[in-house]
């Protein structure tokens, strides 16, 4: 029998991706945001005080160039903390689907692209794309959160 993980899906641009649930912090609802700079990278939406804080906050369309969305308070974010990262970053999704548990063998590795994706897997007849948090995070934090 292969081994399951626990995964959260979610849609973008009509895609559904997934990441590790070992990655996610909690699922929240769009706060103020504060915009960063104008030369600023597009996937950076700005900046949201979670728990007395700040944290950036990233907006996974234009990751995968799609686009723009209204955000308003109805939109959710995933607040996200890989093993690797030393401060929580929230992403911007269009929807939030919930927890699947994947069969490890089942998922294809992608080759090639940027990296964002680790793999694809079909389940209960949809195309799964699982996320690289940690490739995501360093393309658009290449520093740190430090002020």
């Amino acid at each position: 029998m292969t081994g399951t993980f626990p995964a959260l899906t979610f849609t973008v641009c009509g895609h559904t991706y997934a990441i590790s649930i070992v990655d996610v912090v909690e699922v929240a609802a769009m706060v103020e945001t504060a915009t960063i700079a104008d030369d600023t990278d597009p996937i950076l939406h700005g900046v949201v005080i979670r728990r007395g804080e700040p944290m950036m906050l990233l907006d996974l369309r234009h990751l995968f160039y799609c686009a723009d969305a209204p955000v308003t308070l109805e939109t959710l974010f995933v607040v996200v903390q890989s093993n690797s990262d030393k401060e929580p970053v929230g992403f911007l999704v269009d929807q939030v689907q919930g927890v699947v548990y994947l069969k490890q063998d089942d998922v294809r590795p992608v080759e090639g692209g940027r990296g964002y994706i680790r793999g694809i897997v079909a389940h209960q007849q949809v195309l799964i794309q699982w996320l690289d948090v940690n490739a995501i995070t360093a393309h658009a934090l290449p520093g740190s959160l430090e002020m």
